[in-house]
């Protein structure tokens, strides 16, 4: 009866996005009739007035059904064996409809829908049962069509489903299905994502899952895609396989432009083995130093890899945002290249740090090393690598049945069970107690900072869960009071702070800012205190933190919060909008720091430049402008906020900020930034003579007074633009009046009186 409903099935259930046609929902209900229960069949293809609960009840009877089954429950009558023989056969079913509800946009029926999914396929695993095509096809496409969902925990649990698949399909058959319709699809982060997936099969599987010769062409196009994030993870895909066949890949790319190749040709540099096939047969048995026997060891660890519950660690840096926007790389004061491991929405550390040197056990190359400008509080050792290497250079893998194994401890931290979790968070924070100078001699210590992005992002998740639960529970509280501590700890070591990747810091400031302001509000002092330790975790990340990633998960945010504004119909009072003038004031309280920042070489410009260009960007400044028109909560003030950076970076480096400009893009005129540098720059007036009367005497009050108009615009955020606009203009004037050191001084004085006084306190008065 399978075969044959599947049969049928050909082409269906290829869903790109909602909503789903109601002939598919007929259908699949036209073959579940005789498969299901009248009032189940009723639940899940209700058209009520609730229909949203009745689909959310059916799919937690067919999950529940599934789990209790595999957990040797027998309370649906037949034994537990003919029940697992009853549910196998008819899986295609469950799987069809969990694709027919995922693209809804309620988020807890798409999650009751992933619920279906991990259920079915966790009792196919234990009962050893393999996928046939037929029906893989019939939910696979649509799931990696969701891997470009909007919303990132959604992506993440769909990562993790496809990444789970090998038990029950085949690795090779993932690579076609991943291959077909992930790179096929309009949707850009479908593209992103499907080719980051390819690139796991790849490390987890070698060159076995796939034929070189079809399908590298078809990823090696993905290099000229127009978002960068899909032409990272392209270069990605092709450096696993670089790793794995050395100099044969270029025979198996296909015909590439000279933009193209160069982009690749540069990429493969960075790959640990430098020009050299990574296959140890070929390689000339020279003396190796542990930093080279990484990198000969990289095709023998690449199956090996722990990979976190939430997900795999990246702690090699991606490349720099200047290339992600422009293609071109940042200068390199030191003439250090790093290698790169691409993450979604990451970008690179600066090109005068140290790149973080505690990922060893993951197998990535680490070649030697120029002294950094600036001082590292951890350096590898050669006697630090003998607890992950054995004696011929060949990592140890990570010891499943040791419950002191990283990946084991995150999974605890998730576990339902509280108690369970704040064990789990203990050993974390045991880990962290060590002092960062001896780290290096710490094998604890080096597995966790493999898995720094998942401890993070672990951590996170289950914030998540804690926070929207009873916090007057004492499990609960005590939860929290450890995922907090945990955090604590974290920041307490630089080297792991600035190598998290801008998306798992986002996804953690997200957090953070709403439980921020969430915990503030409680009627309850017990939950209210918790709002002092959750504000003081943002600040130490911000202190502890590369500066630039901050900067650009930040920017990430308030566009992800402020987008919809205007389509939803939010209001100033609503939660979203407290959240993005949180994240708001989160930004000012960076920028009031920007001009030390440049001084100490902490902040690159030519890093800067390109996060705020993509800022501009994604929402254009007439758009801000007619948001603040039109009383859209936030109005104009975020491009109000990036012209006071932009007056800071100018600032400082005055003329020569043409150079960085040139430096971060290709063609500066061409981008939304030049204009107002440009215009910044030139404000002061070209009269020698005013500018020296200027610095014999002081300023006048009417000379001062448009300075207060400019630095206003952080207590009044719902000014009229034009007046805005025309208290800038008058500010810049009054600028080329007086030295530039002066003009610095007073505009940073008035910036720190604005920042201090509005700094995490949210207040109503801003009207």
């Amino acid at each position: 009866m399978k075969k044959a409903r599947l049969a049928k099935d050909a082409g269906r259930w290829i869903i790109e996005s909602g909503p789903v046609r109601k002939d598919l929902a007929d259908f699949l209900q036209s073959q579940m009739e005789n498969q299901t229960s009248k009032d189940l069949s009723q639940l899940l293809f209700s058209q009520e007035h609730n229909a949203v609960n009745d689909w959310v009840s059916g799919m937690t009877i067919v999950g529940d059904c599934y789990s209790h089954t595999l957990a040797g429950d027998e309370r649906y009558g037949p034994t537990n064996e003919d029940m697992k023989a009853i549910l196998i056969a008819n899986a295609d079913l469950a799987l069809k409809y969990a694709c027919l509800r995922v693209h809804e946009n309620q988020s807890n029926v798409v999650g009751k829908a992933l619920d279906v999914v991990e259920a079915v396929q966790a009792l196919l695993a234990a009962c050893d049962y393999r996928l046939s095509d037929l029906e893989a096809a019939a939910f696979l496409p649509t799931f990696v069509h969701k891997l470009g969902d909007a919303r990132e925990p959604v992506r993440a649990r769909v990562q993790q489903i496809i990444q789970r698949l090998p038990k029950i399909y085949s690795y090779s058959r993932i690579f076609q299905i991943l291959l077909e319709h992930g790179l096929r699809s309009k949707n850009a982060k479908t593209r992103q994502g499907s080719l980051d997936e390819l690139a796991h099969v790849l490390k987890a599987a070698g060159l076995s899952a796939c034929d070189p010769a079809k399908a590298f062409p078809v990823v090696a196009s993905m290099i000229g895609d127009k978002d960068s994030t899909v032409r990272k993870s392209a270069l990605s895909v092709l450096s696993e396989a670089y790793a794995l066949e050395g100099e044969k890949i270029w025979g198996h790319v296909g015909v590439l432009s000279p933009k193209d190749k160069g982009q690749l040709e540069e990429r493969l540099r960075r790959v640990p083995g430098g020009k050299q096939p990574a296959s140890p047969t070929q390689q000339t048995p020279t003396p190796q130093t542990p930093a080279t026997r990484i990198a000969a060891s990289r095709l023998s660890i690449g199956s090996q890899r722990a990979n976190s519950p939430a997900f795999s660690s990246k702690l090699a840096r991606p490349m720099s945002p200047a290339v992600s926007v422009t293609g071109r790389a940042s200068p390199t004061p030191s003439g250090r290249e790093t290698p790169t491991t691409p993450t979604t929405g990451g970008i690179a550390r600066p090109r005068s740090l140290q790149p973080s040197r505690l990922a060893g056990p993951r197998g990535r190359g680490i070649g030697p090393l120029k002294p950094s400008s600036r001082p590292s509080s951890v350096s590898i050792k050669p006697e630090a690598l003998s607890d992950v290497l054995n004696g011929n250079g060949v990592p140890v893998g990570p010891d499943l049945d040791n419950p002191d194994d990283i990946s084991l401890i995150l999974s605890n931290i998730l576990s339902h069970d509280s108690s369970r979790s704040v064990e789990a968070l203990k050993k974390i924070q045991k880990i962290l107690e060590i002092s960062p100078e001896v780290a290096h001699s710490d094998k604890g210590y080096r597995d966790l900072a493999d898995h720094t992005e998942g401890v993070i992002e672990t951590v996170t998740l289950q914030m998540s869960h804690v926070f929207d639960q009873d916090l007057l529970e004492p499990a609960n509280f005590r939860l929290a009071k450890h995922l907090i501590q945990t955090l604590n700890a974290f920041c307490d070591h630089p080297i792991l702070a600035e190598s998290l990747p801008v998306d798992s810091l986002r996804g953690l400031l997200e957090e953070l800012t709403l439980r921020l302001l969430i915990t503030d509000e409680s009627p309850e002092t017990k939950i209210k205190d918790l709002s002092k330790f959750i504000n003081m975790i943002l600040l130490r990340l911000f202190a502890t933190g590369r500066r630039i990633t901050i900067f650009r998960a930040l920017f990430l945010l308030l566009l992800q919060i402020v987008k919809p504004f205007a389509m939803n119909g939010t209001k100033p009072e609503d939660r979203p909008a407290r959240v993005a003038e949180l994240v708001l004031k989160c930004i000012w309280k960076l920028a009031r720091n920007i001009p030390d920042d440049l001084k100490n070489h902490v902040l690159d410009p030519v890093e800067l430049f390109p996060a705020i260009e993509q800022f501009l960007q994604s929402i254009p400044p007439n758009d801000w402008r007619a948001r603040a028109t039109n009383k859209v909560p936030s109005g104009d003030m975020p491009l109000r906020t990036v012209k006071v950076i932009i007056q800071h970076v100018v600032a400082e480096f005055r003329e020569d900020v043409y150079e960085h400009l040139s430096s971060a893009f290709d063609d500066p005129s061409a981008t939304i930034v030049y204009p107002y540098v440009y215009r910044i720059l030139n404000a002061r007036p070209k009269d020698e003579a005013s500018r020296a009367a200027a610095v014999e005497q002081p300023p006048s009050p009417a000379q001062t007074a448009p300075r207060s108009a400019q630095s206003s615009i952080f207590s009044r955020p719902r000014q009229d633009s034009t007046a805005s606009r025309a208290s800038t203009s008058q500010s810049h004037e009054v600028s080329g009046r007086s030295t530039p050191q002066s003009q610095h001084t007073v505009n940073q004085a008035d910036l720190d009186e604005q920042l201090n006084a509005i700094w995490l306190k949210a207040s109503a008065a801003e009207n």
